[in-house]
């Protein structure tokens, strides 16, 4: 089976995670500093040939609690617009990212990690909770 690709797209950051063979898990991969659009999505096509059989790419998309589309959303739609034209052959998809970094905080904090080391993983901590989220709501369908 073919390995999905979750992106927690920020201005600063891009957060990564990669499911397993059979999307049951969520690994994360190195957070991307972002530059520029160009050089961002150099980096994911090197990210989306280094994995192997990425059919898929799920994109955290922020909404408020009320369910309508958040402050954010608007560069989410550019960025996701961009990947599709970068990635014809897969499927470019989003989903509801509602309190993924929130948590994320939560969990690192609950795990006693410094801020300073926080930083630099909440991104990728809230790619791979957008990523199981998706897994698991799919769980089963195959």
């Amino acid at each position: 089976m073919a390995r999905i690709l979750a992106l927690d797209f920020g201005q600063v950051r891009i957060g990564v995670a990669i499911s397993d063979p059979e999307r049951r898990m969520a690994f994360g991969r190195p957070t991307l500093q972002r530059r520029n659009d160009a050089d961002d999505l150099r980096r994911l096509r090197e990210l989306v040939q280094a994995e192997e059989d990425i059919e898929r790419i799920v994109v955290g998309y922020p909404r408020t609690l009320s369910g309508k589309a958040g402050p954010a959303a608007e560069s989410v739609e550019r960025f996701v617009a961009r990947l599709r034209g970068t990635f014809p052959a897969l499927t470019v998809e989003t989903w509801d990212e509602r309190m993924t970094t929130a948590q994320s905080k939560r969990m690192l904090i609950g795990a006693g990690m410094r801020r300073e080391k926080r930083r630099k993983v909440v991104d990728e901590s809230a790619a791979m909770l957008i990523l199981q989220s998706w897994l698991d709501a799919r769980r089963g369908e195959n």
